[in-house]
């Protein structure tokens, strides 16, 4: 479990962009060191509307001309994630966000 304050200690093998990703995924602020990686405060969260962005998210999916399979490998995620997401179920991560944006702007939607 990521706690603020916590250090993990890196060794010549360690993927750390990975570790860091992973770090600011989890919404911590992150700081790197020669043989640690520190965890910082977590950060404000701003309230998403998850009804709104589902919505919003199948409207922009259909009109970039995506079927809810199409439109999952397009962003390496299961079908299933896509409908929990359209449905208000669950809300994609921040990375996943990062990428949907990505394959929008790809399609110019």
């Amino acid at each position: 479990m990521l706690t603020e304050g916590l250090r993990i200690k890196t060794y010549p093998d360690t993927d750390i962009d990975a570790y860091v990703r992973w770090i600011r995924d989890e919404g911590f602020r992150v700081s790197v060191y020669r043989d640690a990686i520190v965890i910082g405060q977590k950060y404000k969260s701003r309230q998403v509307d998850v009804r709104a962005y589902s919505k919003d998210l199948r409207k922009r999916r259909i009109a970039a001309g995506f079927t809810e399979i199409t439109f999952a490998n397009a962003l390496g995620v299961s079908q299933q994630s896509v409908r929990d997401w359209e449905a208000g179920r669950r809300m994609p991560s921040y990375f996943n966000r990062q990428i949907i944006e990505e394959v929008f702007r790809r399609e110019k939607v």
